[in-house]
């Protein structure tokens, strides 16, 4: 559900982008990936495909507001009640307070995402407010941090806040290194695994719907790459390492994925 609050800032954005004043063509992106699962020895594959677009607009030298949308489809092969669509709305607003080489930036954003899954009652929808900042190191790395706090409302409400740590090698024109870090509770989509979907018996994780689990604690790293292939293509490999604190028990494991972007 698309809070009263979201509503009004989306509003404003989407009024600030309408005129042309430091404004760039909106972007459009087609995005279609290959993931793996291996989660306390219960493996599964997925495809996803996703479109994108992303409108800016520079509200002056220092600020500026971007309006981020997503459509996205996965299929799984072993667990379908995974499988479903999704719908991303992002609103940010950046500021860089002057000119200069190690300038931080500052952002705020709103979040929205509906999930709409193949088995109904995990269907979910989460708005979330995300404070960041973003600090060039040199000529090839920086840094992102920041805190996100949200509401997750499905067949079990629960609250998703995390923490985030982000670093960025440019290795070459190219290659783009990169690793994530991270730390919360609650799940913002099903395939956080945060969800209940996961129950134990005898020592034993099976896969069911277990509604009532739904806060757990969570970390996370990230390792990938990203190859520019050409100005409108890209490849990226990840492999991210998650570790589950649910009512259930804990549950750790990898998550691999290979992704293409072409860049409309």
């Amino acid at each position: 559900m698309v809070t009263s609050a979201m509503r009004s800032i989306a509003g404003s954005a989407i009024l600030l982008l309408s005129s042309n004043l430091y404004a760039v063509p909106p972007v459009y992106t087609l995005q279609t990936g290959l993931g793996g699962t291996d989660l306390e020895n219960k493996s599964d594959s997925y495809y996803y495909l996703t479109g994108a677009t992303l409108i800016s607009k520079g509200l002056s030298r220092n600020a500026i507001v971007d309006m981020q949308a997503e459509i996205s489809a996965y299929d799984y092969a072993d667990h379908n009640d995974l499988s479903g669509e999704e719908l991303f709305l992002q609103a940010t607003y950046s500021y860089t307070p002057r000119a200069g080489f190690r300038v931080p930036t500052y952002s705020v954003a709103l979040r929205h995402l509906e999930e709409y899954l193949s088995y109904d009652a995990m269907d979910a929808s989460t708005t979330s407010l995300i404070l960041s900042m973003s600090y060039r190191l040199n000529d090839r790395s920086s840094l992102r941090g920041g805190l996100k706090s949200g509401r997750r409302d499905a067949a079990g409400d629960s609250d998703a806040s995390s923490y985030f740590i982000n670093f960025d090698y440019r290795y070459t024109p190219e290659w783009l290194l990169y690793t994530n870090l991270g730390a919360g509770e609650g799940a913002f989509t099903a395939r956080s695994y945060c969800s209940g979907a996961y129950g134990s018996s005898s020592g034993n994780w099976n896969w069911n719907w277990n509604t009532s689990a739904d806060d757990c604690d969570n970390t996370f790293v990230t390792l990938g790459a990203s190859f520019a292939i050409n100005a409108l293509n890209s490849l990226d490999l990840s492999v991210s390492h998650y570790d589950y604190d649910t009512p259930s028990g804990e549950i750790t494991g990898n998550v691999y994925s290979v992704d293409f972007f072409h860049r409309f």
